[in-house]
């Protein structure tokens, strides 16, 4: 068995940031890490290829704004449209570095909304067309903030804590939302008396970084997210609702 060596880390290590941005799905509504906030366990193993593909898709969209005029790397098709040249073995190293080596990846056409990733069997290539962001589910209202985060051997893990809000309010005074909760179902309300509240020019909520902030996050749900070193790189292997 091996044993534990734990080393905390300062919030603003690049690790964190790096490892926990692959967790964002191009998605309008969906927001930060809605896809795990909905669910008490994630599995790497088990997010299937139409997720991973959306996952993926934000590094294909900064990759083509970056090369945008380069016409060797962003192409345009018969409409006009531009597109991205990627080979096989390009995406599945890509969507390894997000989900891991043991990770499996049917290689066929994706159409997901955000992004086509269209699949030529014969040229063992793919077409990747950037449509823009889509909606694909429900508006995701938490606000959250990483709390903590260590190195476990060769696994970074991540606490993040977080509230659920409701109803917006289109003229936030001191409140962005009317309401929130502890957990994602809104079932446990938490009284506004105990949440510190920030003025701060538009938002005027709840989203400053200060020792206030975070105290507002004890009343929330956490999560832990766990990553694991492959190849120099951390790859995403868990996350649990922790309480």
């Amino acid at each position: 068995m091996v044993e534990s060596k734990i080393e905390a880390l300062d919030l603003s290590n690049s690790e964190i940031s790096d490892s926990m941005n692959k967790l964002t799905r191009m998605t309008c509504g969906e927001g930060l890490y809605y896809y795990f906030l909905e669910k008490d366990k994630v599995e790497a193993k088990d997010i299937s290829n139409e997720d991973a593909i959306l996952f993926i898709t934000p590094y294909y969209y900064d990759y083509s704004a970056k090369n945008e005029g380069n016409t060797d790397v962003v192409k345009k098709n018969e409409n006009g449209i531009d597109y991205l040249d990627v080979s096989e073995e390009d995406l599945t190293k890509k969507v390894k570095q997000y989900f891991g080596k043991d990770y499996k990846f049917e290689h066929k056409t994706y159409d997901n909304g955000p992004a086509t990733f269209e699949y030529d069997k014969d040229k063992k290539q793919y077409k990747v067309i950037i449509n823009g962001f889509g909606c694909t589910g429900p508006i995701n209202t938490s606000i959250g903030a990483i709390t903590r985060a260590y190195h476990d051997n060769n696994k970074l893990v991540v606490t993040y804590r977080v509230l659920f809000g409701e109803d917006i309010l289109d003229n936030p005074k001191d409140i962005y939302y009317s309401k929130y909760y502890k957990d994602f179902n809104k079932k446990e309300e938490i009284s506004k008396d105990n949440l510190v509240f920030i003025n701060y020019p538009y938002y005027q909520n709840l989203l400053v970084a200060d020792s206030d902030y975070l105290k507002n996050f004890s009343y929330g749900s956490e999560y832990e997210f766990i990553f694991e070193k492959q190849d120099n790189e951390f790859v995403f292997a868990s996350s649990k609702l922790k309480k």
